[in-house]
């Protein structure tokens, strides 16, 4: 099945911001996203305030202004949990990695400004997208080159 038709039957979209303060480089996201979520089964630890969406949301990974993956979102697990090297989080997300792709051609703010006149740009902000703009959002998606991560790496 297309990638692409797994994602419309989402009820939610989320961009989930990503700092450069524990990504210093698009490198260290991409290998973050393809091999350590891969290894952790879809893990996703947040040092915070976790997004408060239901499961089976689309979520769209930001890095440095830009939207440079997505995947969907199974749960959100709430209370602590430790990474590989023991630093402490305030829980995880659950991805399905086998929804995960990465985009070739990140999707820019100008690309959303076409579907959403209302777009503030991006932020550190955790921004819930209008469900009704799904379609729309998913045409920049196939218009963009993206690869489908193996979740059997």
């Amino acid at each position: 099945m297309d990638i692409l038709q797994v994602y419309n039957n989402v009820e939610e979209i989320r961009f989930l911001p990503n700092s450069r303060d524990t990504f210093p480089n698009y490198s260290d996201f991409y290998s973050f996203l393809t091999q350590t979520m891969v290894k952790r089964n879809g893990r996703y630890n947040y040092p915070g305030l976790a997004m408060r969406c239901q499961n089976n949301t689309l979520v769209f990974f930001q890095y440095g202004g830009e939207l440079v993956a997505s995947a969907i979102l199974l749960q959100t697990v709430r209370g602590k949990c430790y990474d590989e090297i023991g630093n402490e989080y305030a829980g995880h997300y659950c991805f399905d990695m086998s929804t995960m792709v990465i985009y070739t051609s990140p999707i820019t703010r100008e690309q959303i400004e076409t579907i959403d006149h209302t777009f503030p740009g991006f932020s550190q902000c955790k921004r819930k997208m209008d469900i009704a703009l799904k379609e729309d959002l998913l045409n920049i998606v196939k218009r963009n080159s993206y690869s489908v991560v193996s979740p059997n790496l």
